[in-house]
């Protein structure tokens, strides 16, 4: 998985920079074209950020525990 270390030494940014413009830091003044370019090294590193991270890890959760679910209700109805 890419960090925002990798796309600030492949952008020639700070981490910092990078990390501020990934989640759209309203606070902080950048120039569109940095921004562009920051998206653009993120998508060609396949850069997923960390809140859809846990997005997916809430997901595959919910999944994993109505899959036990049903697999408990199917061996209790087999008894």
């Amino acid at each position: 998985m890419t960090t925002i270390k990798e796309i600030a030494l492949k952008a020639g940014y700070s981490s910092a920079t990078v990390s501020r413009i990934l989640n759209n830091d309203q606070t902080f003044s950048v120039t569109d074209s940095t921004r562009e370019t920051m998206q653009t090294v993120a998508r060609q590193l396949d850069y997923i950020s960390v809140g859809s991270n846990q997005f997916l890890d809430i997901n595959l959760a919910v999944i994993f525990q109505l899959i036990l679910m049903k697999s408990l209700k199917m061996f209790i109805m087999l008894k």
